[in-house]
């Protein structure tokens, strides 16, 4: 019987002595792998690192389907021992990383009470940056926080933005009033030219008050008020000197 057996399975000795090789060898290959993975993580790997790590070693897991039965069991054995250290480190990582992002969540909604908007400006801006350096979490429960954090942040920026353009508004207004003021002095002197008796002492209190209370655009146009100025007391000397001549 053994040895019609024998007869039986010789054409297909050759490929079940290679499949036996490949195995072996894929084994010797998962086995390299294994230790290589496990020495590339260092004891203060970073929460990214060991994830990805994990999912590496869970592929290598996949892969040892290809072999025997033993072989299987002592590779798959061996890299979950691995993958249930890691997780403790994992898990010990987001807990970790969690209770510092929440933390500081809290500590920048109560911070923001009664804070006027440059303090609350910086303290955004300061959460922000103390954000980037806490670990990274688990994508959904990091995007999470993150959007629990914009919930603060957001609105201080948007006051910001809505401040900034009121100031722009306000600055607007001013330079489209000084310039006015000064066409308005610049007409005053050339009424003065044109008729030396001509009532301008209003007007020109008025463009003068104007250009007075300037503030943050003042300098703008400082030079220009100087020369407006300088102009219609030109005027009103060539007025006084043809009064003068009457």
């Amino acid at each position: 019987f053994r040895a019609l057996v024998s007869r039986a399975i010789a054409p297909a000795k050759p490929y079940l002595e290679q499949r036996a090789e490949k195995r072996q060898l894929g084994a010797q290959q998962l086995r390299e792998q294994l230790a290589a993975i496990e020495s590339g993580v260092g004891a203060d790997a970073p929460l990214p690192a060991l994830l990805s790590t994990q999912r590496q070693l869970r592929q290598l897991l996949d892969a040892t389907r290809d072999l025997e039965g033993r072989e299987r069991k002592a590779l798959g054995d061996a890299i979950r021992a691995v993958l249930d250290g890691l997780k403790g480190r994992i898990d010990a990582q987001s807990s970790d990383g969690e209770a510092a992002k929440r933390k500081l969540i809290a500590g920048l909604r109560r911070e923001l009470v009664g804070a006027d908007a440059e303090g609350a400006r910086r303290l955004a801006l300061d959460a922000q940056e103390k954000w980037k350096t806490l670990p990274r979490l688990k994508r959904t429960l990091d995007d999470t926080l993150w959007a629990e954090l914009r919930t603060l942040v957001d609105p201080v920026f948007e006051k910001v933005r809505e401040a900034r353009a009121e100031e722009n508004a306000r600055w607007d207004t001013q330079r489209s009033d000084a310039r006015a003021a000064l066409d308005g002095l610049r007409a005053l002197a050339d009424r003065l030219d044109a008729d030396a008796h001509a009532a301008i002492d209003q007007e020109l209190a008025a463009a003068r008050t104007t250009l007075d209370n300037l503030d943050e655009v003042a300098r703008e146009f400082d030079r220009d008020y100087r020369q407006a100025l300088r102009r219609l007391d030109e005027a009103r000397a060539r007025a006084r000197v043809r009064i003068e001549h009457q």
